[in-house]
């Protein structure tokens, strides 16, 4: 397998492109190449305050993000070649303490990006070691695995 086989970032809830399906995603993973996937959307779109289109595929809240979820493993169905992840995803300034326990319950991993960049070199690695910090309690508590998305 080559590095090119995984993709952990496909925003296909909410935030897909106008103009397309979940199946398109699909079919684009297998056309190139891709043997692992993983859909994801910022959670901000359906817990937080994250405009939205208004003809949206999906209600705010966990009842979306269920939805959401329930289309991917529908579809995930029809590909048998493509091991498929579900995997919400945070940016740093998301309180992770505040995600409800529920969320666990639709997600195999979370996704979660990496602070701000800032001027100062030291203050990106205090930052750096702070949002580390605090994924790991966030996977603790929600017992599965979370990965740092955008890392430069």
């Amino acid at each position: 397998m080559q590095i090119h086989n995984i993709d952990f970032h496909y925003h296909a809830g909410q935030e897909r492109q106008p103009g397309t399906t979940l199946d398109d995603y699909f079919e684009h993973a297998l056309s190139t190449g891709r043997k692992i996937v993983a859909f994801t959307d910022h959670t901000e779109a359906y817990l937080g305050d994250k405009d939205c289109a208004e003809d949206a595929p999906y209600a705010r809240g966990l009842e979306g993000l269920a939805a959401y979820r329930a289309d991917v493993e529908r579809l995930g169905s029809r590909y048998p070649q493509l091991t498929v992840f579900f995997a919400p995803e945070f940016h740093a300034k998301f309180d992770l303490q505040a995600v409800p326990k529920d969320l666990a319950d639709l997600a195999d991993l979370f996704l979660c990006a990496p602070p701000p960049v800032e001027e100062a070199a030291d203050a990106n690695t205090v930052a750096r070691i702070g949002q580390a910090e605090a994924m790991r309690r966030f996977a603790d508590r929600m017992g599965r695995p979370v990965l740092m998305v955008h890392p430069f």
